[in-house]
């Protein structure tokens, strides 16, 4: 890679950059931006940012085992970048002096490199997660105030009697309360029982108002 394929250097700045000592990527990594500025005439703000994306960018020489002599035998051989490396055939080993082992060990290492991370799944709250153990319901008159997992959800509405379940399911979570008290907590796409209920009491309650 030239300095030229950094965004925003162009040849002017490519030679500017240059007379100042730096020649190359390596060499924008590692530059002394104070130093450079003053020697090329350019401003410290525009060369940190070269130099962060110099320092973002995958080299041949970023990988194990690849230095300056192996960068040139690579770049004779067509191999110019990690992208290059990472679908390099190993018939290419030969040619490079290196045995397979080690140069199947540059292709991973450039997979590795090229590879975006795959995002870590956040484990989800699914139904059967939701019970006794780990949940609790406080009613509070047309609101509730439930825990699950250590999260406290406040002011979730409270559905009573026979037939208001559906409006229940209408929100992202409630509580609904059948005829005979049997109480549950809809939440997640899906209904819960079997959870704890307490009823708070008037003393909570004046707390409650006097401090909301």
């Amino acid at each position: 890679m030239n300095l030229t394929d950094i965004k925003g250097i162009g040849e002017t700045y490519a030679k500017k950059l240059k007379r100042a000592g730096v020649t190359s990527i390596h060499d924008l990594r590692k530059m002394n931006i104070s130093q450079v500025a003053k020697t090329a005439g350019l401003g410290e703000k525009l060369l940190q940012q070269w130099q962060e994306t110099a320092r973002q960018m995958n080299l041949l020489t970023d990988i194990k085992g690849i230095g300056p002599t192996f960068e040139k035998k690579l770049k004779k051989q067509g191999i110019h970048t990690v992208e290059d490396l990472a679908g390099a055939d190993l018939a290419l080993a030969q040619k490079m002096g290196v045995t397979e082992k080690r140069f199947a060990d540059w292709t991973q290492q450039a997979r590795q490199m090229t590879t975006p991370p795959q995002p870590v799944a956040k484990k989800a709250v699914v139904a059967e997660d939701i019970g006794p153990g780990n949940a609790a319901i406080t009613l509070q008159g047309e609101t509730a105030c439930v825990k699950i997992k250590e999260k406290v959800h406040e002011k979730v509405p409270v559905f009573r009697g026979a037939g208001m379940d559906h409006r229940a399911t209408a929100e992202s979570i409630a509580v609904h309360v059948d005829s005979d008290d049997t109480t549950r907590l809809w939440f997640d796409g899906a209904w819960h029982g079997n959870i704890p209920v307490t009823r708070e009491g008037l003393w909570q309650r004046l707390k409650r108002k006097l401090i909301g």
